[in-house]
């Protein structure tokens, strides 16, 4: 696939996927905030009692799960974001069985041409029951505790991240203990969780239609109906093709192809829209576009802010991770991969170790009173824009994994902790479920407050490098106007001038620094353009070789 152009999967044609199926439909509602709006026709269904369920073979009654639930639990998840890592988390959690990378890609949906959001991965895969296990509420392989480096452990993100994205999933996954896949015990299975089946058919349980496949000498040789019947396999193949955007088994088989030997691939579709009708993630109006965007509207820059300085601004992961997906996810995880990659849009994701990008950088150690976590280390120091740029904020991971995104510990009115920025690794904090926040316990706290305390420090000790002059307010105190630092400006005219030579050193810095960058992107274009003219001239040479030799031997 080259950068210009959208991944398409492998039987996605007129032929095997065309807008022939009549009953293929979206959900009632498109909009992801009021698609929970939904109530089966009838009271009686919707009140029945697994009792009276004649389809409910034990004589022991379990709890339904209404589909209405796939949507409250999705919102925990109030940006999209978040969600996108939940998948991304997956795939990496794959790194131990082998994962080189995990690709996110956009697809057209044939059925209804709207977009769709791939996830793939190269990792272990999941045999059937794995499969069901990741489709079902509340089961986890993940060890909780210390005994994983993976930051999941509720079995809860499949659901809530997908279900947040769009109305609908497909997963194609393979798995099996020959990684050249000619080992008997090699499988492959098909699993269709959609909002949209179930609120169509006025369901009143969560339905999941699963088929596998068993796969001899690379070769799809009979399907896996387990305890099923045959009639019930049949009857859940119909169902995929039905609700999924493949019409027919060969269509199915052939995404395996994408796959490989072993390994996951995820389909979103029928993505949520915003209240105003338009599409949640932005892909763009060009193909060959890189990122996936959140729509939003900018911010309207102070009045007296230079374009040059409102595009420094606007360019700095502080801003641009709220709403391009390719800069959450350079600085998703703390530590470099060595031997994975992320790939959006068809090119990888250079990682940003927010580290390198301070100056006066400062390591301070905390111990948090905990008897198994003796101490950790925080890193503290001045944005490398500063005192140009004011963004600050301190990014706290968890397991490797982004939580926190520049949580500001101070009030935007308070000039204590302007320009600084942090990183903390606080492995012995829960997340929250939605891997956006941490519990709120007194561990939290503790860390809130020792934060606040090493940033008032580093600032009253390094500010005067930015020409800023520290006050004489206590550290304990967050806001008020007395007491408060004051720049250079304030105490005369030579070190107001120190300060707008800083500035405009900074300035320009910067400017060259994105010059910089963005030859480098050029240049990166024009060595993959040399290296793709390079593969075919080489084709061309063995060609004419061949037809040399022909014609000697002739």
């Amino acid at each position: 696939m080259t950068p210009e152009q959208d991944f398409v999967p492998a039987g996605w044609n007129a032929a095997t996927c065309g807008s022939s199926f009549p009953s293929y439909e979206t959900p009632p509602s498109r909009s992801f905030w009021k698609a929970g709006s939904y109530h089966p026709a009838g009271g009686a269904a919707a009140s029945r009692s697994p009792e009276q369920d004649p389809e409910e073979p034990s004589a022991l009654s379990r709890a339904r799960v209404h589909p209405k639930f796939l949507h409250s639990n999705a919102t925990s998840h109030r940006w999209a974001f978040g969600a996108v890592a939940e998948l991304v988390d997956n795939a990496v959690d794959e790194i131990p069985r082998r994962a080189t990378f995990v690709k996110l890609d956009r697809l057209r949906n044939p059925r209804n041409g709207s977009d769709a959001l791939l996830f793939l991965d190269d990792g272990g895969g999941m045999d059937p029951a794995g499969l069901r296990r990741c489709m079902s509420l509340g089961f986890s392989a993940k060890p909780a505790g210390g005994g994983t480096t993976s930051i999941g452990q509720y079995g809860n993100g499949f659901k809530t991240s997908t279900m947040r994205l769009g109305a609908d999933v497909v997963v194609f996954t393979r798995s099996g203990s020959d990684v050249g896949g000619g080992s008997a015990t090699t499988t492959q299975s098909v699993g269709l969780l959609s909002y949209t089946f179930l609120t169509r058919t006025q369901k009143d349980d969560i339905v999941v239609p699963v088929v596998d496949f068993q796969v001899t000498a690379g070769e799809v040789s009979a399907p896996l109906t387990g305890a099923a019947s045959p009639a019930d396999w049949k009857e859940n193949l119909q169902t995929i093709l039905d609700w999924s955007p493949f019409s027919s088994q060969e269509a199915l088989m052939e995404q395996f192809a994408e796959i490989g030997s072993r390994g996951t691939k995820v389909l979103v579709f029928n993505l949520w829209l915003d209240d105003d009708g338009l599409p949640e993630l932005d892909f763009g109006e060009e193909d060959d576009d890189d990122d996936i965007k959140l729509r939003r509207e900018l911010s309207t820059p102070a009045a007296n802010s230079s374009k040059i300085k409102t595009e420094i601004i606007n360019s700095h992961i502080s801003h641009t991770f709220r709403f391009s997906l390719r800069a959450y996810l350079s600085i998703l995880y703390l530590r470099e991969f060595s031997t994975f990659s992320i790939f959006l849009r068809g090119r990888p994701v250079r990682q940003l170790r927010i580290t390198d990008e301070l100056k006066f950088a400062r390591r301070i150690t905390y111990r948090p009173s905990l008897p198994a976590v003796p101490s950790v280390e925080m890193t503290i120091g001045f944005a490398k824009e500063a005192p140009l740029l004011g963004m600050y904020g301190v990014n706290v991971y968890h397991r490797n994994r982004l939580v926190l995104p520049f949580w500001k510990l101070f009030h935007d009115g308070s000039s204590k902790g302007r320009c600084v920025i942090g990183v903390v690794e606080a492995d012995f904090m829960a997340p929250a479920h939605d891997k956006q926040d941490f519990e709120r316990s007194p561990v939290f706290f503790r860390l809130e407050g020792r934060l606040k305390q090493a940033i008032a420090e580093f600032w009253r000790s390094h500010c005067h490098l930015l020409g800023y002059q520290s006050g004489l307010q206590s550290v304990a105190s967050d806001g008020g106007s007395s007491g408060e630092d004051r720049t250079p400006a304030d105490s005369g005219a030579e070190d107001s001038a120190v300060v707008d030579r800083l500035r405009e050193e900074n300035l320009q810095l910067f400017v060259r620094r994105t010059e910089l960058r963005r030859r480098e992107e050029e240049l990166k274009k024009t060595i993959n353009q040399l290296e793709a003219e390079l593969a075919l001239t080489r084709q061309e040479s063995s060609r004419l070789s061949s037809d040399i030799e022909s014609c000697h031997k002739r």
